[in-house]
C-alpha cells in the first residue's frame, strides 16, 4: 500500500494552494480520507476563505466526519452556519 499512499501524497501535493491558485477541496478530500481531521480543517478553512464554490457540497455530503470536530464551531462561525 506505500505505493498507492506515494500516488495519493502526490496528488495532494499538485492541488496544494500557491500564491491563491490551486483546489483546496482536493487535499482535504486526501486529508480526511486519512483520517487528518485538522489538516483536512485546514484545508477547508483556506477553501472557504478563497470562496471556493465546492466547499459547502464538501461539508454537507462528504466531511460530516469534520462537524464533531472542535475545529467545526469556527468553520461554521465563519461560513455563517449554525454550530
Amino acid at each position: 500500500h506505500k505505493g498507492r499512499h506515494e500516488a495519493g501524497r502526490a496528488l495532494a501535493e499538485r492541488l496544494r494552494l500557491e500564491e491563491g491558485d490551486g483546489d483546496p477541496i482536493g487535499p482535504a478530500m486526501y486529508h480526511l480520507q486519512r483520517g487528518e481531521l485538522d489538516a483536512c480543517a485546514d484545508w477547508v478553512e483556506k477553501a472557504i476563505e478563497h470562496r471556493h464554490p465546492a466547499v459547502f457540497f464538501f461539508l454537507h455530503a462528504t466531511a460530516k466526519t469534520l462537524q464533531s470536530t472542535p475545529r467545526w464551531p469556527k468553520l461554521a462561525q465563519i461560513m455563517k452556519l449554525p454550530a
